[in-house]
């Protein structure tokens, strides 16, 4: 007679459970797009009128867009394209002698202008944020300068002020949308597991910007209705989230899936950035009037971001003089070691923010005459870098040689000396990436190919 085993419990300790929670933790993530970067980035610049939004946009991209004292300068859209700077690369492609080059770009978006109260026609309306949906960070440009000839249209310059306004717009933006998305998925008269899963994603994320749980599944239609129902009793148009944009919550894969199609604007990153006059941007940042609340505004309220200061005035001044004389430039920035331009830093500022690293690919055998600069997440699986190069790397890769950007400047660009250092190594696609490795991708031979092709036909 066969005797039944008792099942045991299995004691959990500290350390197994903080493991399992990091697990847990990493399996998510605060970043709603699956969006794949390969050498190119697109900003979206947003601010209020006279801001010096479109200024700004000049200097990033080197265009000439019309600028004036008027509240309205841009009315439509506008969008350049500028070649990223990369000192690494640089020195790549001429120790290298590299007759074929893969450089860095962003797309830079200047959108019409946002104020407070868009979403009930202030301005002009919600279209700004109509053109913000395909960027991949947003650049709230804020003013943070003093002009008498330049009005502000809420009549004093208030940073703080501006920032929480247009935090606010983008967060009513994603409500709406995530509204719609709940009605039509409410209206749905047999609802699947799967319609069911959806309805609870997209309450978490309305609770995420309302401020609010919402409790057991069965109340929230009630508590929703009930909420429009007084709003409209009372006539509230106007309309606030206090809580916190959905890039601050982490969400699963199958909750991106749900919510990455709404294109919600507060599940994209955002770096703040306040307009400095010449003078102010040039001090000490401690000493300015600003930096400090806004700091702390973007900390408490926006669920923290990065921060970078910028000058377009001060900008412009820098090209006009390298117009009149580079020998004048080059002394001006010597005997002033602190003025230095923004936009490179600007630029570093957006990568550090989509938590993306730089990778190079020489070509074969790491000695061609091809260098090529790609981006991929920090933390990448090898293969997934590998399909940046070209989509057959990723399907049949095996392995590859890998040494940083570090080792190979300090011999002086000798592979040789690489070797006999023992630097030179090869990983397998468990390897993760890390900032400044280059890369000699090894594929499988044509044999193989075939092969693989032959039983993935037969499937």
């Amino acid at each position: 007679m066969a005797t039944e085993e008792k099942a045991t419990d299995v004691i959990m300790t500290d350390e197994m459970e903080a493991h399992l929670a990091e697990l847990e933790f990493y399996s998510t993530k605060n970043d709603l797009t699956r969006r794949t970067y390969g050498n190119h980035l697109k900003l979206g610049l947003v601010g209020y009128p006279s801001s010096g939004k479109t200024y700004l946009f000049n200097h990033l991209v080197g265009r000439n867009e019309t600028v004036d004292e008027s509240l309205y300068t841009t009315l439509d859209y506008h969008v350049g394209i500028t070649e990223l700077r990369d000192e690494r690369l640089d020195w790549l492609c001429k120790n290298q002698n590299a007759k074929q080059v893969t450089k860095q770009f962003a797309t830079v978006v200047d959108t019409p202008a946002l104020v407070g109260g868009a979403h009930i026609g202030n301005g002009l309306g919600f279209d700004t944020c109509y053109k913000m949906r395909g960027v991949d960070i947003i650049c709230l440009v804020l003013r943070a300068f003093d002009d008498d000839n330049i009005t502000h249209i809420e009549g004093t310059v208030d940073p703080v002020r501006d920032l929480r306004a247009l935090d606010q717009e983008l967060k009513v933006h994603d409500l709406r949308n995530i509204e719609a998305a709940i009605h039509k998925t409410e209206n749905i008269k047999v609802p699947t597991r799967e319609d069911k899963f959806i309805l609870t994603v997209l309450y978490r994320a309305y609770g995420c910007l309302i401020g609010e749980d919402y409790g057991e599944p069965k109340e929230r239609m009630k508590t929703r209705l009930g909420l429009q129902m007084m709003e409209k009793k009372q006539g509230l148009k106007f309309r606030t989230c206090p809580g916190l944009g959905l890039r601050n919550e982490r969400w699963t894969p199958r909750e991106v899936d749900v919510l990455e199609p709404l294109d919600l604007l507060t599940g994209k990153q955002v770096i703040v950035i306040p307009n400095y006059s010449a003078r102010d941007y040039n001090r000490d940042p401690e000493l300015d009037k600003f930096t400090s609340d806004i700091r702390k505004v973007v900390d408490e309220e926006l669920g923290g971001g990065k921060l970078c200061r910028m000058s377009a005035v001060f900008e412009t001044r820098l090209v006009e003089l390298g117009k009149e004389s580079a020998k004048a430039l080059k002394l001006y920035l010597r005997a002033n070691p602190r003025h230095r331009t923004g936009i490179h830093n600007l630029f570093l500022t957006c990568i550090h923010a989509l938590d993306l690293i730089r990778f190079y690919d020489l070509g074969k055998d790491m000695i061609g005459t091809t260098v090529q600069a790609f981006y991929c997440r920090s933390n990448d699986p090898i293969t997934t870098a590998a399909g940046k190069v070209d989509a057959t790397h990723e399907i049949f890769f095996t392995f590859a040689q890998i040494m940083t950007y570090g080792d190979y400047f300090q011999v002086g660009g000798s592979l040789d000396e690489i070797k006999m250092d023992g630097k030179l190594r090869s990983q397998g696609p468990k390897y993760t990436m890390f900032d400044g490795d280059i890369v000699d991708f090894s594929l499988c031979s044509e044999t193989v190919r075939k092969a693989q092709q032959s039983k993935k036909d037969a499937r």
